[in-house]
């Protein structure tokens, strides 16, 4: 077992946790048989909303606390108006392939007229 820090990901919802390096309690086990007794084998378990925020108030102010998620919401803000300004280059040169594809090809049409 570990102690709980706070964390800094971004995408948690509520306070982000992560496991601090000091160990609480340690067990000696066999890999497979812990392995061949625990069903969640491979997959992640994610701890409650409400868990997190008890475990946090534990060892963490209030205030260290808001302003963590303060800064949590604006990193996501951050990648979002990252994505959409993504989108919009992309939009942009999508754009102007297409007009460098029509201007080629008006050009083409041109010189088969004759017109060029």
């Amino acid at each position: 077992d570990y102690h709980f820090r706070q964390g800094a990901h971004p995408d948690a919802t509520g306070i982000p946790l992560t496991l601090a390096w000091d160990a609480e309690d340690s067990q000696e086990f066999d890999l497979d048989e812990f392995e061949s007794t625990h069903s969640h084998k491979g997959e992640l378990r994610k701890i409650a909303k409400t868990k997190r925020e008890r475990i946090a108030q534990q060892h963490h102010s209030r205030s260290s606390i808001t302003e963590l998620q303060q800064e949590m919401r604006q990193i996501r803000q951050f990648r979002e108006q990252g994505k959409m300004e993504n989108a919009r280059k992309a939009e942009l040169q999508e754009s102007k392939k297409l007009q460098q594809k029509k201007k080629s090809l008006f050009g083409r049409f041109r010189k088969q007229r004759g017109e060029a």
